[in-house]
């Protein structure tokens, strides 16, 4: 009978203690929990020049800060880094030694990603020198038809800030150049090649009109008041179109596909002496995107 008891107790105090453990466990697992909802800010922070044409290197152990929340992040040996963030909007801020740090904001999805491409610049050791020449593969110097982008490579400047590039581009008679979609109207800048992989130093000029463009680099830096200077002269001209002229074989006329596509004709190469052909014509106009 008392051993009974002692062993109904004894299953009793069991249950208990286990009812107490599965209870302390579904507690503390509810608490590690992570939050719902991340976004992941990620990308690579690259030097300004490069050996490899489209491809900068990355800087190692560079420092990705995001705020408000002190969340960080350090680069591995090609610059690339990846975070994970409450969805939000932050002010991040890259610095490496050496180099310039820099800031810039970003959005950071709700369970999607930011992507970061960040070019740190050395920190200058001196007074800057500007340096600019026609840039871009196989750039040939001589008249560009306007409206035509064209390269400018100002790489072989020396002691550049981020802060402290701006540019003056004058026409024949003198006048500053003002950007056409600026509102207000204010003197055009020009902004670094879109191409991916391009270094930030790799600048393009769109000339606006026909006529000769003289486009000067100014550089500044914290080590000096004095700006250093490089210009590099442009001439525009208004490049006549050409005709493109196309004869078709039949004896089918030229049609659109049910897409909306032009189908130029039955694919024939020759034809019998009397036979139906049909032209077709293309204006081509540098000076124009169409």
């Amino acid at each position: 009978m008392l051993d009974n008891a002692i062993a109904s107790h004894s299953r009793r105090t069991l249950v208990a203690v286990a009812l107490a453990i599965a209870l302390a466990t579904t507690s503390i697992g509810f608490a590690q929990e992570p939050v719902a909802g991340l976004g992941v800010a990620c990308g690579q922070v690259t030097a300004t020049k490069g050996t490899v044409p489209f491809q900068l290197p990355g800087i190692p152990d560079a420092t990705v800060m995001f705020e408000p929340g002190d969340y960080c992040a350090t680069t591995d040996n090609d610059g690339s880094f990846s975070v994970k963030l409450p969805p939000g909007i932050y002010q991040t801020t890259i610095s490496a030694e050496g180099y310039e740090s820099t800031s810039q904001q970003v959005l950071v999805p709700v369970r999607g990603e930011a992507t970061l491409s960040v070019f740190l610049f050395p920190e200058p050791k001196g007074a800057p020198v500007a340096s600019l020449k026609l840039g871009g593969r196989g750039g040939q110097p001589g008249p560009v038809a306007y409206n035509t982008s064209m390269n400018l490579d100002a790489s072989g400047s020396v002691n550049i800030s981020r802060h402290g590039i701006r540019w003056e581009i004058r026409d024949e008679n003198g006048d500053i150049v003002l950007d056409p979609y600026a509102v207000p109207a204010q003197p055009m800048q020009l902004d670094p090649s879109p191409i991916p992989g391009s270094s930030p130093l790799d600048f393009t000029f769109t000339p606006p009109k026909p006529g000769k463009f003289t486009v000067t680099l100014l550089l500044k830096n914290s080590l000096s008041e004095e700006e250093s200077s490089a210009s590099y002269v442009v001439e525009a001209i208004n490049t006549p179109p050409g005709a493109v002229a196309k004869v078709i074989a039949g004896p089918n006329p030229p049609s659109k596909t049910p897409d909306g596509k032009f189908k130029i004709g039955s694919g024939l190469r020759s034809v019998v002496e009397g036979d139906m052909v049909y032209l077709v014509g293309w204006g081509l106009d540098k000076n124009t995107s169409s």
